[in-house]
């Protein structure tokens, strides 16, 4: 009764790229589009954009994992308070992470996939839909972080079966969009993209209403939110910056001094902002390590 539901879970990025294989391409070939230009399409958003988005997945996987057994030994030990506090310090990771990585994507994913694929990318159409699909599928990784860390409170706080329930209307949620959008020649793949986004809005939203319903806690919306989003504003702007500066360079130059300069700026706002403490990242795997260089070198007391 425990194993079932907890891979159900796991599979949620599987499931929705099932449903993405069943309807995407038949509908495109309703809409209009032939099968060569309909699956010129899909391959845009399976084989160029996700394998780039979805990469940073693997921290709010990781994150999930810790959250399980630190909420549930909170509970079994009557630790209501730490069940509380350890919630709280996941949701902040989740947009710690989740808000830098989707406001990157979103500025620099559609450099990253020309350099990568500059052959395929020359045509403008391609590089027009890709561009799209990049900036609205960043918007879901952002939701199936958030997702992944709520279904991981869940799970931890005994409701395993909660998280299932919520995928499964979420997926149907996705179906309904996706029908709708994908008939529409303009948007084409878009429209599963955004289905997609919507599917993981709707399971991220309907756990955290569970958690915070289960918990009775209010969280600082402060520290969880306003916070994270300003330092994210601080990245975007000096990414702004760097590429006014060095437009007229090589790409690869031009990618690489954003990227690098935007985590330098975010970093230092996070730690400006006091956003980070020890025991956030004791909850990390590997982040008793981290707080202890950290305060060797002198960053952080």
């Amino acid at each position: 009764h425990l194993m079932l539901p907890i891979t159900i879970a796991a599979a949620a990025m599987s499931l929705v790229s099932l449903v993405d294989n069943f309807m995407v391409i038949n509908l495109l070939k309703s809409s209009g589009f032939s099968q060569t230009m309909a699956e010129s399409r899909f391959g845009l958003m399976t084989g160029y954009v996700s394998p780039i988005v979805y990469v940073p997945v693997s921290i709010s996987t990781a994150l999930q994992m810790s959250l399980v057994p630190s909420i549930s030994a909170s509970l079994k030990l009557r630790r209501f308070k730490e069940c509380t506090v350890n919630t709280g310090i996941g949701l902040k990771l989740t947009t710690l992470f989740g808000l830098p990585c989707m406001a990157g994507l979103i500025f620099l994913g559609p450099l990253l996939l020309q350099l990568i694929f500059p052959g395929t990318l020359a045509d403008s159409d391609h590089l027009a839909i890709a561009t799209m699909l990049m900036r609205v599928m960043a918007i879901g990784l952002f939701c199936l972080m958030a997702t992944q860390t709520c279904t991981g409170i869940l799970q931890g706080i005994g409701l395993q079966n909660v998280p299932v329930r919520n995928l499964i209307l979420g997926l149907l949620v996705k179906v309904g969009v996706s029908l709708i959008l994908l008939k529409i020649p303009s948007l084409n793949v878009i429209g599963a993209a955004i289905g997609t986004v919507a599917c993981f809005a709707f399971c991220g939203a309907m756990n955290l209403w569970r958690i915070l319903h289960e918990l009775r806690v209010e969280f600082s919306i402060s520290e969880i939110l306003i916070k994270p989003l300003l330092a994210t504003i601080g990245m975007c702007a000096a990414i702004g910056l760097v590429w006014l500066a060095l437009q007229s360079v090589n790409a690869w130059i031009l990618f690489i001094c954003a990227t690098l300069v935007g985590i330098v700026v975010y970093l230092c706002l996070v730690v400006g902002f006091h956003l980070v403490t020890t025991e956030d990242l004791r909850l990390l795997p590997g982040g008793t390590k981290l707080d202890f260089w950290l305060r060797e070198k002198g960053i952080w007391r």
